[in-house]
């Protein structure tokens, strides 16, 4: 997260859509009419339970981006006998969009609709599992 913090200017408060997630993070339970985000609850929830409220949800973001190349690592890892290649998938999933995009845009909450995309990929065929991680995808982006 460092490297890719120097490649992209990390976004320090939040901007266009992002300031209406950061008044989700504030109370994610207002669902105004005025806020076209007002129904993706599930990132500013967590970013509220955690203390992460207000711009605090940037925060949050940057600890899934970095639970999102965790997993991807680990994953990677484990399908195959070179420790390079979680590496490379780390170091590819880093400065893609999907991380650089949330450095950079403050407030959007995309990164975890992509992690549970991934966990739902992974997960396939634990039917349980997938749908759970379909209905908080469902949450967090419809």
């Amino acid at each position: 997260m460092f490297l890719a913090a120097l490649y992209c200017l990390p976004s320090i408060s939040t901007h266009h859509l992002g300031v209406h997630y950061r008044d989700l993070a504030n109370n994610p339970f207002l669902f105004d009419s005025k806020n076209p985000a007002s129904f993706r609850i599930l990132t500013p929830f967590i970013s509220y339970i955690c203390g992460l409220r207000g711009e605090g949800i940037i925060i949050t973001n940057i600890l899934i981006s970095i639970i999102m190349i965790g997993v991807i690592y680990r994953y990677f890892r484990s399908i195959s006998k070179f420790p390079s290649d979680g590496l490379f998938a780390a170091f590819l999933i880093t400065f893609s969009m999907v991380i650089l995009s949330t450095l950079h845009n403050g407030g959007y909450c995309d990164i975890l609709t992509y992690l549970i995309i991934f966990l739902m990929w992974r997960y396939q065929k634990k039917r349980p599992l997938f749908y759970l991680l379909f209905f908080l995808g469902l949450l967090n982006r419809e």
